[in-house]
């Protein structure tokens, strides 16, 4: 029985307390509940004034089945409660009351058992070689239900299948197109703007020599005379 491996098992209460779980003797679904689970049990908490073990007889605890958000994903969560203690010793109305404060300090401290479905059962199938293009089966979690009924506790999960396929052949790289002019570059720009000044220091020398050549017999002339 799965039930019966889970047990001895301690659960934590307060800040120094536990209740441990031992020696499961029943187990039945109860409809449109859950599982509840008939065990013995002992008792610690200096809170309730109980400073050593108190024996429970008889313990009843429901595991609570839902559905419920966390964060951005659904989960499955069988949540703890004490249908019924039996203390050693304490009256019957002692007992309800010990009842509703560990129910109380179950529920704050958020004691569950937890599964997150959708990450276990999302899942994708290779396919064989003969089907190409075709590779993959892609299976995703959608909506889910649990319920307890008869002698059963179902969980129905919807899927959503999708068909993956390969990428296609790549297409051959289309060629440049060639230019219709070679444009100037930055390089060309350099040099021409360099070979500018060039050419006018030649010009401007060979006009001086013309200068010169024409004009300077006179000027010798008359300063001579």
């Amino acid at each position: 029985m799965l039930v019966g491996q889970f047990a001895p098992v301690t659960i934590r209460l307060g800040e120094d307390g536990e209740l441990q779980v031992h020696d499961p003797s029943d187990v039945t679904i109860v409809a449109d509940v859950g599982l509840r689970v008939v065990c013995k049990a002992k008792l610690r908490w200096t809170f309730l004034g109980f400073k050593v073990p108190v024996t429970l007889d008889s313990l009843a605890i429901l595991l609570l089945p839902a559905i419920v958000k966390r964060g951005d994903v659904d989960v499955l969560v069988f949540r703890l409660e004490i249908e019924e203690a039996d203390i050693a010793g304490l009256p019957t109305g002692v007992d309800s009351r010990i009842t509703d404060i560990v129910n109380h300090e179950l529920e704050a401290k958020h004691v569950e058992l937890s599964w997150d479905y959708a990450a276990t059962l999302n899942h994708q199938f290779d396919l064989p070689d003969l089907l190409k293009p075709v590779e993959r089966l892609k299976l995703t979690v959608g909506g889910a239900r649990v319920k307890a009924s008869g002698g059963s506790l179902a969980l129905a999960i919807e899927f959503y299948v999708d068909v993956l396929r390969g990428l296609p052949p790549a297409a051959s790289p289309t060629p440049p197109l060639a230019p219709t002019a070679a444009p100037l570059s930055a390089g060309s720009k350099l040099v021409h703007a360099a070979k500018a000044p060039a050419r006018w220091l030649k010009s401007a020398i060979v006009g001086g020599l013309a200068v010169c050549a024409l004009w300077g017999p006179y000027f010798l002339g008359r300063a001579r005379g």
